[in-house]
């Protein structure tokens, strides 16, 4: 699969396919290879083969799915803009919140049940080690607040879930 880029630029080049050949050219970074990848996966479909069998058909045939997918790459940019353009509006959204309570919670517990787990699997033996006469931490009610919390945590929406539907009954 690593040389089947190199010959598909070298084939675009050689039709006149100009932009298939910039975007498999440009295929830098995790959006560039995406890009690349439907490229490569278009070409395929043309070709009516796998896109790791494209370096094994004739070359008459990969030219002529190059060219057939070349009228087809205008509307792969589009569609991969569009799908970029979605990303950046989710990522976007969960960045605005709202109020520090409704979501804050989650960090602060999370953070909070690690370093009481740290506390007592780690720091506790450690200072028993040197003061013996220190009492053991008591790791059964840590497990019960862990526990409480990771239900809360990851329960909560299947939880209310049920009881809507329950209530719809």
């Amino acid at each position: 699969m690593s040389l089947l880029p190199s010959i598909l630029i070298g084939v675009a080049a050689k039709v006149g396919a100009p932009v298939i050949k910039g975007i498999l050219e440009r295929r830098v970074g995790k959006a560039g290879a995406d890009l690349a990848d439907a490229v490569i996966g278009a070409i395929a479909r043309r070709a009516d083969a796998d896109p790791k069998s494209l370096e094994s058909l004739p070359p008459k045939q990969i030219e002529e799915a190059v060219k057939q997918a070349e009228a087809e790459a205008a509307d792969i940019i589009t569609q991969f803009t569009e799908q970029q353009r979605m990303a950046h509006d989710l990522q976007m959204a969960e960045m605005e919140k709202g109020p520090l309570w409704t979501w804050a919670w989650r960090p602060a517990g999370m953070w909070l049940v690690l370093s009481l787990f740290c506390y007592g699997l780690v720091v506790v033996p450690l200072i028993r080690l040197f003061r013996p006469g220190m009492e053991p931490f008591a790791l059964d009610t840590l497990m019960q607040f862990g526990g409480v919390y990771m239900s809360l945590y990851l329960g909560g929406h299947t939880a209310k879930y049920a009881f809507d539907k329950w209530r719809k009954r």
